[in-house]
């Protein structure tokens, strides 16, 4: 072993305290006509806050983008499902007008007939 005294061990095995060194952060500071000095930290928060804003938008934009073909030609397709029931709803209007139209030419009375029918096949099934 060297002839080193105890307190050179602990000097020597001891690391050195290394001088305070403030974090450097840059600062925003803002001077007015008058030479006075304000913080200006809130425009960080606000630039911060508007860019967060503008990514979500154009991540909004791009799902729209890719999106919209898909939803027109759905729209499309909707809107022709629309017209072709509106053209059937029109002309089971009018069959049912007819219809209307030839039963009271007929003169029969559709409840009486309803009836009448019933009775017709009480009798059948009674007789069977």
């Amino acid at each position: 072993m060297d002839k080193r005294s105890i307190k050179q061990e602990i000097g020597i095995s001891l690391p050195r305290p290394k001088p305070y060194e403030p974090v450097r952060r840059p600062k925003i500071i803002i001077i007015d006509d008058f030479g006075e000095m304000k913080s200006g930290e809130y425009l960080k928060i606000l630039v911060r806050l508007l860019s967060i804003i503008t990514c979500a938008c154009i991540v909004a934009g791009a799902l729209f983008y890719y999106f919209y073909p898909g939803l027109s030609r759905e729209a499309v397709l909707t809107k022709e499902r629309l017209v072709l029931a509106e053209k059937k709803i029109h002309e089971l209007t009018r069959e049912k007008e007819v219809l209307m139209a030839r039963l009271v030419m007929s003169g029969e009375d559709p409840v009486n007939k309803k009836e009448n029918e019933q009775e017709n096949t009480l009798a059948v099934e009674s007789t069977q």
